[in-house]
């Protein structure tokens, strides 16, 4: 997994990081606020792996607001 900050889409910071509790699932946790989402380990390599990846975050976490 990269070791990348994304922009969190509660604070606006680049302080989201991406966890891997374990081999099905990840979490987005913000090192600033409480912002935490967790998704299908398939979902993340989708939104990590294409253009936009921040944008595509903030969505995912209005979806699921």
């Amino acid at each position: 997994m990269k070791e990348v900050a994304y922009q969190c889409p509660k604070c606006g910071k680049d302080q989201l990081h991406a966890e891997e509790p374990d081999e099905y699932e990840i979490w987005l946790k913000c090192h600033s606020c409480d912002f935490f989402m967790g998704m299908s380990k398939d979902d993340w390599h989708r939104m990590e792996n294409s253009p936009n990846v921040n944008q595509k975050i903030k969505k995912a976490a209005e979806k699921y607001a």
